[in-house]
């Protein structure tokens, strides 16, 4: 009998994990200082559907299982400040960490 045999069972789940966190990249940071985006908003949006909302900590984390397919991906704050679009591909089973930076604000 194989102890691990239940270890690489197949997964049955159509769901994958989103995670990462959201930086703070404006031109006017210190050097190189990328400080973490505190309680940003990620929103991940497939064609043709209203985006999920995924809320950050205090420290820009975030993590989530949503429906695996194609992502444009982005991020807001609550100060008006805003990241570029990015495309990804969540796996069913998969997970897929990103780093979003936040890289303006609407005055």
């Amino acid at each position: 009998l194989d102890a691990d045999a239940d270890a690489d069972a197949d997964c049955d789940s159509s769901l994958g994990t989103l995670s990462g966190e959201v930086v703070q990249d404006f031109p006017w940071n210190d050097g190189d200082e990328e400080p973490p985006a505190p309680n940003a908003r990620v929103l991940a949006q497939q064609a043709e559907q209203a985006p999920i909302t995924i809320f950050c900590d205090e420290e820009g984390r975030f993590t989530t299982p949503i429906m695996s397919g194609s992502y444009t991906v982005y991020a807001e704050d609550g100060d008006g400040c805003f990241s570029a679009e990015q495309s990804i591909e969540l796996e069913a089973c998969g997970e897929q960490t990103i780093v979003v930076k936040l890289i303006d604000c609407i005055d």
